[in-house]
């Protein structure tokens, strides 16, 4: 446990991630930039700067929920390896331009890590102080080149979606480019307020006509529920149609070639977008 030594609270968290934890990300960059604008006495390239933050990590989840696999390298450095690359890292404050900015913003943030409990365990901090030394002493790059795997994603978010086929029982295969619409106008107007659902149609058995819907389950019902109901409204206008025409047809005593084919898909179209 440690005090803040500007508000005087005591301070019950533990380390934080340096490169992403919030009290300590901001200043972590500060540190950084210092030390790559004087790379010359800090020995850091570019290269190390860009690697460092991912390096001393020490969050289990990106912030999309995605396990990040441990770094285990870390855990075979005993705790007095880690408490000699802080006195390094003093000792090599001590030799710097106390009239620097470079000087006096190390110093200002080493006391705060200090202070507030950051230098405990195998905490970030720590690890970066290691992985200092290691550069700026010998030149050994090694613990900064982590491995970015990444585990599953979390069991919730794969459970969440669903697969299921469903039987269009109502809809016929010549009526499939009127159901969809014009570039599956109709079907994203289903299928509206509904996000990363994959609707795909598929005939078997001869004219049987098959939804496959990979949604959210909280929506599998509601979707499975809207796409029968459209193919029905859409069976139930087409037979209007087709009966429509007959009587005319048998009223006039016209034959089947005199009554314009409006079950083509153009025409299906419009005469559909009209009665909708």
């Amino acid at each position: 446990m440690s005090r803040n030594r500007k508000s005087g609270a005591t301070n019950t968290n533990g380390p934080e991630c340096m490169a992403h934890g919030k009290r300590w990300r901001s200043r972590f960059h500060c540190i950084l930039n210092q030390l790559r604008m004087n790379k010359e006495i800090s020995k850091l390239e570019k290269s190390d700067i860009d690697r460092i933050p991912f390096a001393v990590c020490t969050c289990t989840h990106t912030s999309k929920g995605v396990p990040i696999e441990p770094d285990r390298r870390w855990e075979s450095f005993p705790d007095g390896e880690y408490q000699g690359a802080e006195r390094y890292f003093e000792e090599f404050l001590e030799e710097l331009d106390k009239s620097t900015e470079l000087y006096s913003l190390l110093k200002y943030h080493f006391s705060d890590l200090q202070t507030q409990g950051q230098l405990a365990g195998k905490s970030s901090a720590r690890r970066f102080l290691l992985l200092f030394q290691k550069i700026h002493l010998i030149g050994d790059r090694e613990l900064s080149r982590r491995s970015r795997n990444r585990g599953d994603p979390p069991q919730s978010r794969v459970a969440d979606r669903v697969e299921q086929t469903v039987h269009l029982a109502s809809l016929k295969r010549e009526y499939i480019p009127l159901y969809l619409g014009s570039s599956g106008r109709k079907m994203r107007q289903y299928l509206s307020g509904k996000k990363k659902v994959n609707v795909t149609l598929k005939v078997e058995e001869g004219d049987k006509v098959f939804a496959n819907i990979a949604c959210r389950s909280k929506d599998a019902q509601a979707i499975k529920e809207k796409l029968v109901t459209e193919a029905e409204a859409l069976a139930e206008r087409r037979r209007i149609h087709e009966q429509t025409r007959a009587d005319y047809r048998s009223h006039h005593g016209l034959g089947v070639d005199d009554w314009m084919d409006t079950n083509n898909e153009s025409n299906g179209e419009d005469e559909d977008e009209d009665e909708s």
